[in-house]
């Protein structure tokens, strides 16, 4: 990887990173289940399906009994 592609893919990871995530909307729309009232840690059927900026806050991952149990950074920026 060249400098110019580092620092775009950087850049392209700030951005990511600074996305809100809307854990409500998330939910209502079955991609995520919360597994404990006002924490960090949900269960994914699916990872494939959740928002490229919403993997990128994934800070854990193991399987689970509905598909993915993971943990999201608690720094995630949320709406």
């Amino acid at each position: 990887m060249d400098k110019k592609a580092l620092f775009d893919e950087l850049e392209r990871q700030k951005k990511l990173m600074a996305t809100p995530i809307d854990f409500d909307q998330l939910e209502r729309d079955g991609l995520v289940k919360r597994v404990r009232k006002g924490g960090v840690t949900f269960d994914v059927p699916n990872l494939h399906l959740l928002p490229e900026h919403v993997r990128a806050h994934i800070v854990e991952a193991s399987t689970g009994p509905n598909g993915a149990r993971v943990k999201f950074s608690k720094t995630a920026p949320s709406k």
